[in-house]
């Protein structure tokens, strides 16, 4: 066995690993042109802040108006890129978001306006998807495949693409779940956000 294979046969962690991600997804119609894909939720995180970015594609900015409810898997495959962030707050549009969505939900007729209180205090962690380029054959995006003819090659060797505009497409999820405590009619009601990394 040559010198490289043999120090490579003895590291300790194992070959970049794709996972299916089962986490709060948008439908997205801007990252592949002529196709909607689901990616997760583009939120952000800094100073133990929790918060969503929507100024990543007009269809994120109308879940977070409108209080739709998330998809519950990406279309688009990850790889764990670690970390751990502590979650001890809400940014504006994460508060808007979950405002809307609890009034959607317990059909109030106005954006939720009591307390939201973190209970349960979650760990994100961050992802890159896997490039959607890779899935494209003559321009139409080609989901839950395997393979797929392409008519140009992936943008990089690992199969990773994306620029600065779109943070190379990564994205925070969590690494413990999240939930939320919110009171209607004097009674206590709870919202879970979780993430699961399925191997397929």
């Amino acid at each position: 066995m040559s010198s490289v294979l043999s120090a490579y046969a003895k590291l300790d962690r194992p070959p970049t690993k794709f996972f299916s991600l089962i986490t709060p997804s948008y439908e997205d119609s801007t990252l592949v042109a002529g196709s909607t894909i689901k990616l997760p939720i583009p939120f952000t995180v800094a100073s133990q802040v929790l918060d969503i970015n929507v100024g990543q594609s007009a269809d994120i900015l109308s879940y977070v108006t409108n209080g739709t409810a998330p998809e519950d898997q990406s279309n688009l495959q990850a790889k764990i890129l670690g970390g751990a962030s502590l979650i001890e707050s809400f940014g504006t549009n994460m508060n808007t978001y979950l405002r809307n969505w609890i009034d959607v939900e317990e059909v109030l007729g106005a954006p939720y306006a009591g307390p939201l209180v973190l209970y349960v205090r979650p760990l994100m962690t961050k992802v890159q998807m896997a490039d959607p380029v890779f899935g494209k054959s003559g321009g139409v995006f080609v989901r839950d495949r395997s393979w797929g003819f392409t008519t140009q090659p992936p943008s990089s060797a690992e199969y990773i693409g994306g620029g600065p505009t779109n943070n190379f497409f990564t994205a925070w999820v969590f690494k413990t779940p999240m939930t939320i405590q919110y009171e209607v009619t004097g009674v206590n009601k709870y919202l879970t956000m979780t993430t699961q990394f399925a191997e397929e």
